[in-house]
């Protein structure tokens, strides 16, 4: 029965306890008393909770963070945009004490509500510089960027500190918005085709015309050798010719004088 009480006793002291991790810092505030409303911070360790206390546990580490609910905002023509985005941030640990007098409020709430309102704000701040052409036209990146810069502004003096402020997703555009974006791009990639149909057609002509030229030039070195042959044979033909003729008009008789030099067609005399 001893050791039972003893386990319960144990158990009892150990709700009593409130348990800060590493990495983050621990606030008690004083609910009721003479010491109602100060604020005590704590490293880490296990502390006894006491009564009329409440505890909060804030991280310092930087921490990554996307909205489950995306933001909404109108640009220049209002039109509503729609973006998923998340947040990168982290709290000083020597201001985290100020940033709970400021707000009252734990992590969850400072980052689902005061940085989420924000990071709102400063969309709906810069939105209205571009219209829906301007958006599409790398727009997007250049309002994120602003925002970054704008709450990092605001919220850095205060020991909250935005890394960076990302978008998660594309963009959703309204209906109407959307198919004309589906149907520019349709037309850029027919453009595209016909650009690439255009260059393989000029490529294949002149494949062509280098074919062409290549078997005019084999025609014309055939016809040059072709005429070099035939004036070959022509001049063979006209010698044989003459002889033919020599022969045909020959009486069968040697000329009576003939000098050592001359010759009877085609022999030398002996």
């Amino acid at each position: 029965m001893k050791k039972i009480s003893l386990l319960l006793l144990i158990v009892s002291l150990g709700s009593c306890m409130y348990k800060v991790p590493p990495g983050n810092v621990g606030l008690k505030v004083n609910t009721l008393g003479s010491k109602q409303g100060e604020i005590e911070v704590y490293d880490v360790g296990r502390y006894w909770q006491g009564i009329n206390t409440e505890w909060y546990r804030f991280p310092f580490f930087i921490q990554n963070y996307i909205y489950p609910e995306p933001f909404k905002f109108p640009i220049n023509g209002g039109l509503v945009i729609t973006l998923s985005l998340g947040v990168e941030f982290n709290l000083e640990h020597d201001k985290i004490s100020d940033i709970f007098q400021r707000y009252r409020y734990g992590v969850d709430e400072i980052r689902n509500v005061v940085i989420r309102k924000e990071i709102l704000n400063s969309l709906q701040k810069f939105s209205a510089d571009y219209d829906i052409d301007s958006f599409l036209e790398g727009g997007t990146r250049e309002l994120i960027q602003k925002v970054n810069e704008d709450v990092q502004q605001k919220f850095g003096p205060q020991g909250i500190n935005i890394v960076q402020v990302t978008m998660s997703g594309e963009p959703v555009y309204p209906e109407e918005i959307r198919r004309a974006i589906i149907a520019k791009i349709q037309a850029t990639q027919n453009a595209v085709t016909r650009e690439n149909e255009l260059r393989e057609a000029e490529a294949e002509a002149k494949k062509k015309m280098a074919q062409a030229d290549g078997e005019a030039q084999s025609m014309l070195i055939r016809a040059r050798a072709e005429a070099e042959a035939n004036k070959l044979r022509q001049a063979t033909l006209t010698e044989n010719l003459l002889r033919q003729q020599w022969i045909e008009k020959w009486n069968g008789k040697l000329p009576e004088v003939i000098s050592e030099e001359a010759m009877i067609y085609g022999r030398t005399r002996s």
